[in-house]
């Protein structure tokens, strides 16, 4: 007859202590593994939340820029407002061609617009008048109040869109002085702009800080999220340069030629195996921005 033989009480408790240590191998190899990726996964999103800001808000910043009153030499900035963690301006938001016969309350440009979207009622908007188109030195952008707008308006023949004035522009505001329509070349620019605040926010519900925005020209009085998160409120410095060196806040903002980002991010920490957790890795990205016009800083 044959014989069978099975597993012995000693081997049984071999096997399962040789499969315990294998497992418990294992468990330490993935362990390991998933905190590696957790970790990188943290490095990645901090170093995706930092190149995000420093791509998106310098294409804002980019379009601050500053115009001199040649009645008056005074600077018109599109700073209004500068702080180590606040920063209000005028946005540019659309550029428009003027075209038709204007008047000293209605100008008109084609349609359709340049830039982000068409002008809203909200909006401030800049006439540029180029007075001698021989002279660069009386060059300058004026104010426009605009009081309605007409989306189906045209010239000859061609979409338009009309701007209807409250009151005629004024060239030198020191001496409330109107334009001259002989100031006014038609095809020249007419640039729009929404009144924009940068700062500090930070959320209630989960106490993370961000990089807060709102648009004072809608009468919003609460800053939303725009950057972040960050690992606090004072992670984001905005620094100034004018033609003599820095310009602490808060200022004059006319005076400013250079607006300087600075990030500070940093990972959370992950843990590693054995309880550990792996030390918050910095991340720091400096965006420099010259406004238009500037030629120096």
């Amino acid at each position: 007859m044959l014989s069978r033989r099975g597993f012995t009480l000693i081997e049984l408790v071999v096997s399962l202590f040789v499969l315990g240590l294998v497992g418990i191998a294992t468990t330490r190899v993935l362990r390991s593994l998933f905190n590696a990726s957790g970790a990188q996964i943290a490095i990645a999103n901090t170093q995706g939340v930092m190149r995000t800001a420093a791509l998106a808000l310098p294409q804002d910043l980019r379009e601050i820029g500053y115009d001199t009153i040649p009645a008056t030499g005074a600077v018109d900035s599109d700073l209004l407002a500068i702080g180590y963690r606040r920063l209000t301006f005028r946005a540019m938001r659309g550029l428009g061609v003027t075209c038709g016969t204007p008047t000293l309350t209605e100008f008109r440009i084609r349609a359709p617009a340049i830039g982000l979207r068409d002008p809203q009622p909200t909006d401030g908007f800049l006439l540029f008048l180029e007075s001698d188109p021989n002279l660069a030195a009386d060059d300058q952008w004026v104010s426009l109040s605009v009081a309605s707008i007409d989306y189906a308006s045209s010239c000859g023949g061609e979409p338009a869109i009309a701007l209807h004035l409250a009151a005629p522009p004024i060239v030198n505001p020191a001496a409330s002085q109107p334009m001259a329509l002989s100031q006014h070349f038609v095809g020249g620019p007419v640039r729009w702009f929404e009144r924009i605040e940068y700062g500090p926010h930070r959320d209630p519900s989960t106490g993370q800080a961000f990089l807060g925005v709102r648009s004072v020209s809608l009468g919003q009085t609460e800053l939303s999220p725009l950057i972040g998160p960050f690992p606090d409120t004072t992670s984001f410095l905005f620094e100034y340069i004018g033609t003599g060196g820095p310009i602490s806040p808060p200022g004059p903002p006319s005076a400013v030629r250079t607006v300087v980002l600075v990030l500070n991010g940093q990972t959370e920490p992950v843990s590693l195996a054995g309880g550990t957790d792996r030390n918050p890795v910095p991340s720091v990205v400096v965006a420099r921005v010259a406004l238009r016009n500037a030629l120096r800083p």
